[in-house]
């Protein structure tokens, strides 16, 4: 299983739930949404997973972790839904 962690990311339970371990690892779409901490849950994954309609992915920018999307409505469906 390849290791898709780095700064403490929590992605155990989305690797159970995907075929794909790498799916939107490293990936670059022109919506961002900045996560302000180190890692990416496991439950932004599986958010992603079940709601966007598009393509989605995460990165890291020096220690953020950085969400993806492919369209904008799927980023702003994630900021309404997730963002605090």
């Amino acid at each position: 299983m390849p290791r898709l962690y780095k700064y403490g990311t929590h992605i155990t339970e989305y690797m159970k739930t995907t075929n794909d371990y790498t799916a939107g690892y490293l990936k670059n779409y022109p919506y961002h949404i900045n996560l302000h901490c180190t890692g990416v849950a496991a439950e932004e994954l599986i958010w992603c997973q079940q709601n966007c309609t598009g393509k989605y992915g995460w990165h890291f920018e020096d220690v953020d972790a950085i969400l993806t999307f492919q369209n904008e409505r799927d980023a702003f469906m994630y900021k309404m839904a997730r963002v605090r």
